[in-house]
């Protein structure tokens, strides 16, 4: 595979045409972060480093913009990619920091940063979790020998809906150079190919509320300036890129025939109509990302005491098992 990020644009070796659009509408929400306890590890109990691959099945198909892909791959563990044998690939970037294993300081020969995967849901509603979990910056061992900082990621892909989701959990960062910025890039990456023609989508400024900007590339380097994150996405930040056409589609269970969330405005208790034999999850965020109230919701009414809240903005995110919806309500 084409190594894109270990990205300084000059690394990218890459030519680029504008692409129309990014092919996904993006989101962001909170929801606490979960390692991955039980999954399957990549390479069991062995150190990697950032040239490391990273490939299994996904367990069902799926697409990535125009990409059918039936395997996961990533170089490095902190991108993902499609097939690397075609003429063009796309994928995502956690981050483009070069990551290491822990487990290598001083010619370690013992893993400490787990890199795991496992599926899970029923048949037609699988989620493919890949995780990246205590690994530490190749920068800071170059600099200094050692790796006290370090990072934990996700990428989860869904197979109903074809969404992909980058959750970040705990991190521990306090060196400045360890990204190829002002701060660290996140995104999506479309059709790239051996000459490096393609487009970068960077999300950019405040992590909580990004903005989305199409990068072209010409030769390697930027026609525009670049925006990055400010600083790196505190735990539980989720990003979320559906797709805008997906061929494996089911009708999504978050219509206003299947759910509806009320009042708006409310005073004391926001309620959840929910016609559907599948239990959903529900988080309730002030706009800082602190978790007010979760529960879940089944058929029929559910209702969500907030007459305590204080009186703001909040944001009422809905989990099932292949698709989610976040919904706005104001305390008053």
């Amino acid at each position: 595979m084409k190594q894109f990020l270990v990205l300084s644009f000059a690394i990218l070796l890459l030519t680029v045409k504008v692409s129309a659009q990014l092919p996904y509408s993006f989101s962001v929400y909170n929801q606490a972060y979960a390692p991955l306890t039980g999954a399957t590890l990549f390479h069991p109990g062995l150190v990697w480093n950032v040239n490391s691959i990273f490939s299994a099945p996904i367990g069902f198909p799926f697409t990535i913009d125009t990409f059918h892909c039936s395997n996961f791959y990533s170089e490095g563990a902190n991108t993902t990619s499609t097939d690397t044998t075609s003429a063009t690939f796309s994928g995502f970037i956690l981050t483009d920091a070069g990551l290491d294993d822990r487990g290598s300081v001083g010619g370690g020969t013992v893993s400490l940063s787990p890199v795991r995967y496992e599926v899970t849901g029923s048949a037609g509603h699988q989620v493919f979790k890949f995780e990246v979990f205590n690994a530490g910056f190749d920068q800071q061992l170059v600099d200094s020998g050692f790796m006290s900082d370090s990072v934990d990621m996700q990428l989860w892909y869904y197979e109903d809906s074809g969404i992909v989701e980058i959750r970040y959990g705990p991190s521990l960062i306090t060196g400045t150079d360890y990204f190829n910025f002002a701060g660290t890039m996140s995104g999506f990456v479309q059709n790239l190919d051996s000459n490096g023609d393609g487009t970068i989508y960077l999300l950019g400024g405040n992590p909580a509320s990004p903005t989305v900007q199409a990068v072209p590339l010409v030769s390697g380097n930027p026609t525009t300036t670049v925006n990055v994150l400010s600083s790196f996405p505190p735990s539980g930040t989720v990003y979320r890129f559906a797709p805008i056409s997906y061929p494996n589609n089911v009708t999504s269970i978050f219509t206003t025939t299947n759910v509806n969330v009320y009042p708006t405005a409310a005073q004391d208790e926001v309620m959840i109509n929910y016609k559907g034999n599948e239990t959903l999850s529900y988080d309730v965020l002030s706009l800082n990302g602190a978790r007010m109230a979760n529960g879940s919701a089944n058929n029929g009414t559910t209702h969500i005491d907030v007459s305590n809240f204080p009186a703001g903005i909040y944001l009422l995110h809905l989990q099932g098992s292949a698709d989610s919806k976040v919904y706005k309500f104001v305390k008053i």
